[in-house]
């Protein structure tokens, strides 16, 4: 028997004997939920399956590592700082500020910033002055604005020791013309504390 050829056998039109596409059927009835799929190890036997050895209570136990390790002396943070809008008509307190710890300020006051919003028409020192109640004033140092928005700090060379109820001074010399200046300024210590401490304050 030969190759069917539909041309031949319905003519040259074949095409035309098929229909329109019918419309789309309903949608179906959702079928039977499956089985019940078995039931998965717990953890504990996943655990016993990787070799380990122990009761429920050894495996809970597992669960909780060693303490990490905590410094035996860690350095807190401890900043504070002031914005103010200064002239130099006269000496002018920009900042006192109570400390609630004692703290180390760090040699040549590191991590001390300054930074002007209207930079002074020259260079504006603010001097930092420690006040620790019973003794002498201790010079802290000095942030000095610059014409061109940036600021030094210039401080001791070697760290100093401050206790908690102690005043930070922060003044704006009057010795110098720097028009209407916007200033801030951060200064930085901080905390010496131990693992004990840290401890006890959680």
């Amino acid at each position: 028997m030969g190759d069917f050829n539909a041309a031949s056998f319905y003519g040259e039109d074949s095409q035309d004997l098929r229909g329109p596409p019918g419309d789309k059927g309903d949608k179906g009835d959702q079928g039977n939920p499956g089985p019940r799929g078995e039931e998965g190890k717990d953890a504990y036997q996943v655990w016993l399956d990787l070799g380990n050895v122990g009761t429920p209570q050894d495996f809970i136990d597992s669960l909780t590592g060693p303490m990490g390790h905590i410094p035996a002396i860690m350095k807190v943070p401890y900043r504070f700082g002031g914005f103010a809008s200064v002239s130099p008509v006269a000496s002018e307190v920009l900042l006192l500020h109570e400390l609630c710890a004692d703290v180390v300020f760090p040699a040549n006051l590191a991590d001390t910033v300054g930074r002007a919003v209207f930079a002074p028409n020259a260079d504006y020192p603010l001097d930092v002055t420690l006040l620790e109640p019973g003794l002498d004033p201790v010079p802290l140092g000095t942030i000095t604005f610059h014409d061109d928005g940036s600021s030094t700090v210039a401080g001791p060379a070697t760290e100093l020791t401050a206790h908690k109820g102690a005043l930070v001074k922060v003044t704006a010399a009057p010795s110098v013309d720097p028009g209407l200046a916007n200033l801030s300024f951060t200064l930085s210590a901080f905390q010496t504390l131990s693992s004990a401490d840290v401890f006890q304050e959680a």
